[in-house]
């Protein structure tokens, strides 16, 4: 009975928290003296999830869940009936534990299990109430701090490095999903897709949303395809490559910090941007002086609002270093095709006028929801073309790029990454319109939405089941295994709408689920707005195994992954006929999102679309002399 209500609570934590190791849950569990909504405030506080909410429908529903996962590995005789006696006692919790002795606690308990079988022979267990957390939370709270009180040390703890990185990688990916709704559709789709994903960094004078767009704007200007073939398409990437330029913004942000405050470690920065919502006019209170301008006052924000930063750093820090090389550090360290040109174009005083006044001529600063017009990329790109880096040593800055040199080996996995891709965009682009086209014939609105841009893809949701089918090689070449759902998250337009102020709104995001195996069966799509990361999530157990976790799933509606598969792994049980039943496991999934969350690759698999038509063939260049070799990896400590 220990181990069975030890395996249950160690269940509870490790499904109520996405990425929580077992390990890490019972060292929670023994700071908290064994009580799951004390070690559960402990990881709230632990994380920085300053913004969770306590009974929100999301955190109703994740709770429900994992009460019964909870029972499951517990082995519980009847889980279903456990969750329902929970929901029942649940607005009672004070009265339980205000009772003035033991036979007046048994008695509440003999009351509750009357009703419970009462509920139970009328058939009317699933009709239970909702489940009422305010009391549960209070409680929990109040033991929470004696808990706190007694100073458990640090090293008792888990380290919360992998929380942090992942949840301002979060941030960070939260950025680029904006920055894809203001960019105009058609230039975003034949012209910026590139440049976005190769040098749109988030870190600059400006906000994230606005240095993502601008890095965009000059990466197109300074560093062209060589060939300059334009490359149309309406699904940007999959999630690596977005994903791999988010990492590299944290990089970069990372560096800069360190760099300008030497005594500062890279957790204290992570902490410190985490604050600041990985905005470095935040984060660095002497972003701009010395500068002949203050025009937002954010050289003055305060640190008081971060957590865990050493007292000299509370604003009285003095940078060691100018911004200009904090911003040359930044650029090297997120692997930026020229960081002298870069660091040039950010750091320079004379730049950073001119950028403020071009995003505020086009509304880029004032948080303006509407997307910005073909107009409005113009002038930004005018300006950038008079910016100090423009002007930049020739010899170092190419007007017309080199073709890359491919041996005919690398070349050949290019181009066989390249049909994958663009296989793929056809298959889910045909899929997202018919969710779309289902969308906008069932609301029967006079607004109809259009696709602006798809922005991150799972094809292997329900599965693996072992298949002959050929057609499962389509999406899942290397295995015989069939998946039988694709998760899509994707920007749509609502044609005919006017915001308040007369402008276009910007785009909706939307989350689809989509049949691998038919377009239109069991297809369908629905408007998503991403929690923040340091709040309670939605939890995928598929894309959370395919490192897909940067797709964004519905607060509320049901879909494959969210509820059902949790309680089949618990059990013990595969979720598809001839799977692996350890193929989900929690801790499985943990390592290895944990050991691809560092790593950076300089090329993923959808670059071939751009290496292809950016790349020539050479018999004689041997692998040992190749001036292009395809993805090589690299890892940043």
């Amino acid at each position: 009975m220990i181990q069975r209500s030890f395996d249950g609570l160690v269940a509870f934590l490790t499904t109520l928290f996405p990425y929580l190791p077992r390990a890490e849950a019972t060292a929670y569990l023994d700071a908290a003296n064994a009580d799951p909504l004390v070690a559960a405030h402990l990881i709230i506080k632990r994380r920085g999830m300053q913004r969770f909410g306590f009974c929100s429908g999301t955190t109703v529903a994740a709770v429900e869940t994992a009460v019964r996962c909870a029972a499951l590995a517990s082995k519980h005789p009847d889980p279903e009936k456990l969750v329902v006696g929970w929901k029942l006692v649940s607005p009672h919790l004070r009265e339980l534990a205000s009772t003035p002795n033991l036979a007046s606690l048994i008695l509440c308990v003999r009351t509750l299990t009357t009703v419970i079988m009462d509920c139970s022979d009328s058939g009317t267990v699933n009709k239970a109430p909702n489940l009422e957390l305010e009391q549960s939370w209070e409680l929990a709270g109040s033991s929470s701090r004696r808990v706190s009180n007694r100073r458990i040390p640090k090293s008792l703890l888990p380290p919360v490095r992998a929380a942090m990185k992942r949840m301002l990688l979060a941030t960070i990916h939260g950025f680029y999903l904006q920055a894809l709704a203001k960019l105009p559709t058609t230039e975003l789709r034949s012209r910026y897709h590139r440049s976005l994903l190769q040098g749109g960094y988030c870190y600059g004078p400006l906000r994230p949303v606005s240095n993502i767009i601008v890095n965009t704007l000059w990466h197109e200007q300074n560093f062209p395809m060589a060939r300059g073939k334009k490359i149309t398409l309406h699904m940007i990437s999959t999630t690596n490559c977005l994903w791999r330029v988010a990492v590299r913004s944290l990089y970069g942000l990372v560096s800069f910090l360190c760099t300008r405050y030497p005594r500062l470690t890279p957790d204290q920065a992570l902490r410190r941007l985490l604050a600041a919502e990985a905005d470095l006019r935040v984060a660095d209170p002497h972003l701009f002086s010395g500068m002949p301008f203050d025009a937002d006052g954010s050289s003055n924000l305060s640190f008081s609002s971060c957590l865990c930063l050493p007292r000299w750093f509370e604003g009285k820090a003095t940078p060691s270093v100018g911004v200009r090389e904090a911003y040359g550090a930044a650029a090297a360290a997120a692997f930026h095709t020229n960081p002298r040109a870069q660091q040039e174009l950010l750091g320079s005083p004379d730049a950073v006028a001119k950028l403020k006044i071009a995003s505020s001529s086009v509304l880029l600063e004032t948080g303006c929801d509407g997307p910005l017009s073909s107009m409005d990329l113009a002038v930004v790109s005018k300006m950038l073309l008079h910016c100090p880096s423009s002007s930049l040593d020739t010899t170092n800055r190419q007007e017309k790029p080199t073709p890359k040199v491919l041996t005919k080996e690398a070349y050949g996995q290019v181009y066989m990454c390249n049909r994958k891709f663009w296989d793929q965009h056809k298959r889910v682009v045909c899929k997202v319109k018919a969710a779309l086209d289902a969308y906008n014939k069932d609301k029967l609105k006079v607004s109809q939405y259009r696709l602006h841009i798809i922005c991150g893809v799972n094809e292997l949701v329900s599965g693996p089941e072992f298949s002959s089918d050929p057609e499962v090689k389509g999406y899942n070449q290397w295995t015989p295994h069939k998946y039988h759902h694709c998760h899509v998250n994707f920007l749509a337009t609502c044609q005919g709408s006017r915001s308040g102020d007369g402008t276009s709104p910007s785009p909706v995001l939307f989350f689809a689920e989509c049949s691998n195996h038919g377009i239109d069966e069991e297809s369908w799509c629905v408007p998503v707005i991403p929690s923040h990361p340091d709040a309670e999530q939605v939890r995928c157990i598929y894309c959370e195994k395919q490192d897909c976790n940067r797709i964004v799933h519905p607060t509320m509606t049901s879909f494959h992954g969210r509820d059902v598969e949790f309680e089949k792994v618990l059990r013990g049980e595969p979720l598809f006929h001839g799977s692996d039943k350890q193929h989900y496991t929690n801790d499985r999934i943990v390592r290895k999102n944990q050991s691809n969350l560092d790593w950076a690759h300089l090329q993923e698999d959808d670059d071939a679309i751009y290496v292809i038509n950016d790349c020539v063939i050479a018999d004689d260049v041997g692998d040992d002399k190749m001036a292009y070799l395809y993805r090589r990896p690299f890892q940043i400590s």
